[in-house]
Parts: C-alpha cells; sequence; structure tokens
C-alpha cells in the first residue's frame, strides 16, 4: 500500500502490532501516553513576556496530550555578603515578603485561567532560581520543562549566567525554551 500524504510512522509499532502508518493520530497518543512519553510538564513563570507565551504553549500541549502540568515560580531568596574576617554579614536585598507571594499566586492563578481543562498545580518556592527549578522538576517527575527566555544578551549572559541555560544543561528531562 503506497504512503499517503501526512501518514505517519507510528511511534513504536511492532511487526505485526499496529500497522506502521496508521492515520488514527488518538491511537498514536494514547500509545504516547501508554509509554509515558509525557505525563507531566512544568512550567517555569517569572512574570515576563517570554514566560507568559512559554505557559500559553505548554498549556495548550498539556490539552493535546492529557498531561498534567506545575506552575512553578522561584522567588530569590535575600542575598547575604559576609563582612570579611568579622563574624557578621549583612542582607542586601529584602526578605520575601507575604505580599510579592500573593501578587505571584495571582500570577498564576491567572495563568491557570487560561485552560482550565488542564489539571493545573501551581506552586511557588523560595530558592536559588535555576536549582530550585530543576529540582521541583526531578521530584515532580516532569517529562518536559517549559521556560521563556529573557534575552540578556552575550556580554550579561556571560557575565551573569542565564537560568535557562543553566537548567537546560542540570535538567533530567527536556526542556523547552521559549524565546
Amino acid at each position: 500500500m503506497p504512503r499517503e500524504k501526512g501518514d505517519r510512522p507510528l511511534l513504536g509499532a511492532q511487526k505485526g502490532g499496529l500497522s506502521p502508518f496508521s492515520r488514527n493520530r488518538c491511537v498514536e497518543r494514547a500509545l504516547l501516553r501508554k509509554e509515558g512519553m509525557l505525563t507531566n510538564i512544568l512550567v517555569a513563570v517569572d512574570g515576563s513576556a517570554p514566560s507568559r507565551h512559554a505557559a500559553r504553549f505548554a498549556l495548550a500541549l498539556a490539552q493535546q496530550t492529557k498531561a498534567k502540568v506545575t506552575l512553578l515560580t522561584v522567588l530569590p531568596p535575600p542575598e547575604v555578603v559576609p563582612l570579611g574576617p568579622v563574624s557578621g554579614y549583612a542582607v542586601v536585598s529584602s526578605p520575601v515578603s507575604n505580599d510579592e507571594v500573593k501578587k505571584v499566586e495571582a500570577r498564576l492563578d491567572e495563568i491557570a485561567l487560561e485552560r482550565r481543562d488542564v489539571e493545573i498545580t501551581k506552586v511557588v518556592e523560595v530558592g536559588p532560581v535555576a536549582d530550585t527549578i530543576v529540582d521541583v522538576a526531578s521530584h515532580r517527575g516532569a517529562d518536559l520543562i517549559v521556560m521563556g527566555a529573557r534575552g540578556l544578551g552575550p556580554g550579561r549572559r556571560f557575565l551573569l549566567g542565564s537560568v535557562s541555560d543553566r537548567v537546560a544543561h542540570h535538567a533530567h528531562c527536556p526542556v523547552t525554551i521559549w524565546r
């Protein structure tokens, strides 16, 4: 039987099993879910435009694959600078306030309302941003991390590092970065 335009080989097709050129996309998606290909998506949201676009992409993908979504915002901890040989330190930035956490939770609620048909968990953590994203993804068994890139530029990225670069290099699962 000749292959028609639009036919794709079915992932996981075996001899004597499913036809390698099935037109039934529902069977293909069910097979992917059965193999555990995409059941849990972690979305890192920082409030920037790229992260909001990344969240919309992840929610649409989750709707198509029936995956669960974890919306995560990581707030950086207060920066502490040692004062040298004296046993003291200075706090450079203020600790995370309850008002800040409430604003972040409201932002996550707003994103979650865009897709009510997707199972969504909202999480707010405090810690080193990239490391916390990787840790939460690992502990929650994420199959995919989706996040936005803020576009620091080559100079600032070299000096400061990039959260998305760091997550992509240390994550246990694939990472999609929205630019």
